[in-house]
């Protein structure tokens, strides 16, 4: 269900999102800069940037079928430094520090044994994925037909994997609410991100697994 296949791929980038909202916040707090709900947006939209290139799959592909970690804003090389220079361009040092370390994050998280099947870090010089915990083969990913419905079933289940990164999610969320907010709204928040994620996950097993 296509529905279920866009839910799967926004889950895959919820983490992105809360550690760039988290990269604002902590930067902005450490700098003494007053970003506002608009910053923390921007926060959310740079951690997850480099998945722009999903946008063309579907409007171009049709769908989520392909490994989108071999196209230009998956290589370190090039998406880093383009993220600090436009970062730089529009909102001066502050929002260049911050665009890097966004960006920079969300390719940790595609690294193998972080999170994600991997990228590779080193393009152009090399087309392999490489990480601390192995080397792996692009070429392997095209055995995959279905890219992005093994991220659906892998989203939109619970895993060891799926577990982790939403505990992550809730306590970024704890403690950005928190010290905006206070901590009890901060635990509110957290708490109803949980009851999501299991509402999901109840919906999945209901209606979408029958069907595959």
């Amino acid at each position: 269900m296509f529905w279920f296949q866009a839910v799967g791929n926004l889950l895959m980038g919820i983490l992105d999102m809360a550690v760039g909202i988290f990269v604002v916040f902590f930067i902005g707090s450490l700098y003494g800069h007053d970003v506002g709900w608009a910053g923390y947006f921007l926060g959310a939209a740079l951690g997850v940037s480099p998945d722009i290139d999903l946008v063309y799959l579907l409007i171009r592909r049709g769908g989520f079928s392909e490994n989108h970690h071999e196209y230009l804003t998956h290589r370190p090389i090039i998406g880093i430094p383009a993220a600090v220079l436009i970062g730089g361009l529009l909102g001066g040092w502050f929002w260049a520090f911050i665009a890097g370390i966004c960006v920079c994050c969300h390719y940790v998280h595609d690294t193998k044994g972080f999170g994600g099947g991997g990228i590779a870090w080193f393009w152009p010089f090399s087309r392999f994925y490489y990480s601390p915990f192995g080397i792996g083969d692009p070429e392997q990913t095209k055995k995959v037909r279905n890219h992005h419905k093994a991220i659906e079933r892998l989203m939109l289940s619970p895993s060891r994997k799926v577990i982790v990164e939403n505990a992550i999610v809730a306590i970024l969320i704890m403690i950005v609410g928190g010290n905006l907010w206070g901590w009890q709204i901060g635990f509110l928040l957290a708490g109803a991100f949980w009851v999501g994620i299991f509402t999901i996950w109840f919906l999945y097993s209901r209606y979408a697994v029958k069907s595959l």
